[in-house]
């Protein structure tokens, strides 16, 4: 444990000094704050829940962006400048340095996050005319399991490999991959999937099957998918909706209509497999790696 903790003490240390990170960081901040504070200059009514809807589909793109960033080089850079040999030689194992770098950099991403929802409940609660802030709960945990997900990846992806640049492809790979193009119904994975099953084989395949694939390869949409389910309940059960009656009970029924494979429950147990997966399979990859 005390050699975990000293790697992942140096190492935070180490990535807090990033530039691109905290550039990238700064920008995703900046446009929340924006997103946050705009609406109270022109309206006063303003209420979180659409703000926060705003506020989550900004972060789709970008934190996952960020977490891939502030991971990807965490072992295949020190792999390639020869460092690691020195962490190495060292009393460390393998699967500490693994572990220790997934911590310091989900460590890294978990404070930035928690600061920016911080500023938000700040600004809605002094400036709100209804802040709803037991919507901010559900939304920071689903983000913060996103934000360590993402990194789960970029660590797992690093460890896989030997070299900066390999570890960048692999990075932006996945990012382009279970994000913009998994949104792009004629080039996504499930896209592709439907065009063969119901275009070509005539199977007439439900859309929330489509949907559960969309989410199970993109942890990206596995969370835009429960949190939407999550806040999208708790608004109509806490609060007053200015939707229309007619309004509101269509939303709540595409909600309940769809199958139980999309529940909240399920999207997080896709994100937590996520989590886990990318690290073993690192460690798996990099325990018997020759480092030269």
């Amino acid at each position: 444990m005390e050699n975990l903790t000293a790697i992942a003490r140096r190492d935070f240390l180490d990535a807090r000094r990033s530039k691109l990170v905290w550039g990238v960081f700064s920008l995703y901040g900046i446009i929340a704050l924006l997103i946050f504070v705009g609406p109270t200059l022109v309206a006063d009514n303003v209420e979180s829940f659409g703000i926060i809807s705003i506020v989550s589909s900004v972060g789709l793109f970008l934190l996952p962006f960020i977490a891939l960033v502030a991971g990807y080089l965490a072992i295949a850079g020190e792999r390639e400048s020869g460092t690691v040999n020195f962490l190495l030689g060292l009393p460390n194992t393998r699967k500490e340095v693994v572990l220790a770098k997934f911590l310091s950099r989900g460590g890294l991403m978990l404070a930035a996050t928690m600061l920016v929802f911080l500023i938000g409940v700040v600004v809605a609660a002094t400036q709100y005319a209804d802040p709803q802030l037991v919507l901010f709960a559900p939304t920071l945990a689903f983000t913060a399991l996103l934000v360590l997900v993402m990194v789960s990846v970029a660590v797992g992806i690093s460890a896989m490999t030997g070299s900066r640049s390999s570890a960048m492809a692999g990075a932006v790979g996945f990012y382009f991959v279970t994000i913009p193009f998994n949104l792009i119904p004629t080039i996504s994975i499930p896209g592709l999937i439907r065009y063969v099953t119901n275009d070509l084989l005539g199977m007439a395949l439900e859309g929330d099957i489509f949907q559960f694939i969309q989410a199970a390869i993109s942890p990206a949409m596995a969370y835009q998918q429960g949190l939407n389910v999550v806040t999208t309940r708790l608004y109509f059960d806490r609060f007053e909706s200015n939707l229309p009656p007619e309004a509101q009970e269509q939303a709540l029924a595409r909600l309940n209509d769809q199958a139980w494979y999309l529940a909240p429950e399920v999207m997080v147990a896709i994100m937590l497999v996520w989590l886990v997966v990318p690290l073993a399979l690192g460690y798996w990859r990099f325990k018997d790696a020759e480092l030269g």
